[in-house]
């Protein structure tokens, strides 16, 4: 609908694209417009060939509250899994991304939120923020492959106890169990993210590499990634950027007589 406006609002910012899901009013609810939104900022995102990060976050007080349960309440079970199947097919989307990308959770996520958070490389949190597995208590399962996501994050013993008792989990219980990477303050939260996303941007080639490796493994667990490595590792060796980092640093090492 090109009348409606749009719930995905993007800023190009030095270091990132950052992304806000704008549906203040209804805690940023995944409606079947807002997964519109965000399969066509996906599209574009790959059709850039953007190598830089993206990052994701609320608008207002919340970074997402889950699907629109007043929405998705009158899908039937067919309408339910198409439009599960779609909003799957735009978190593979991301996690495709050759760049680093970022969920900054600047509230609360909840549900079909948290799923939305997990697909991403990395995830930060404000001291306040929280994530809430409430799928079960809805009587339903995930949809959009949050158990995968999160077993693999946490484990298979802990991701079952997250979800069958619909935990609750505080952000620096989170960080503690590696779920989000870093927790800051509200009012230096917009600050960290974007010295965040420069260290991002600072690890350059190399860093994209190694996502490059992490993600082959997580794909295909049963093969070596070994191989791609070392290819890579050759690729990036006659780089001027390995040559000049690694002088500085022998440079640096003999001024403070280090072996």
């Amino acid at each position: 609908d090109a009348d409606r406006p749009c719930l995905v609002a993007v800023e190009d910012r030095p270091h990132a694209i950052v992304a806000s899901l704008a549906r203040p009013e209804k805690c940023n609810a995944i409606s079947l417009d807002v997964i519109a939104d965000l399969e066509a900022l996906v599209r574009d995102l790959h059709l850039s060939r953007t190598t830089r990060p993206f990052v994701l976050r609320g608008s207002g007080r919340w970074f997402s509250s889950g699907g629109d349960l007043r929405q998705f309440a009158e899908l039937t079970s067919g309408e339910a899994v198409e439009m599960a199947d779609r909003m799957a097919g735009v978190l593979r989307g991301i996690e495709a991304l050759p760049g680093p990308t970022v969920a900054a959770l600047n509230g609360p996520a909840i549900g079909g939120g948290v799923e939305l958070a997990l697909a991403f490389d990395l995830r930060v949190a404000v001291d306040s923020a929280y994530l809430h597995f409430a799928e079960t208590r809805m009587g339903i399962i995930t949809g959009w492959q949050g158990v995968e996501r999160l077993s693999r994050l946490v484990g298979y013993s802990v991701c079952l106890s997250l979800m069958l008792t619909a935990s609750r989990v505080p952000a620096g219980e989170a960080r503690r169990l590696g779920l989000v990477n870093a927790v800051w303050p509200a009012e230096t939260f917009d600050a960290e993210l974007n010295a965040f996303t420069g260290e991002l941007v600072a690890a350059g080639p190399a860093g994209l590499a190694v996502k490059q490796v992490l993600r082959r493994s997580q794909t295909h667990p049963g093969l070596s990634s070994g191989e791609m490595e070392r290819e890579l590792l050759r690729a990036l060796w006659d780089r001027p950027q390995r040559q000049t980092a690694m002088r500085e640093s022998v440079q640096s090492r003999n001024r403070a007589n280090v072996v």
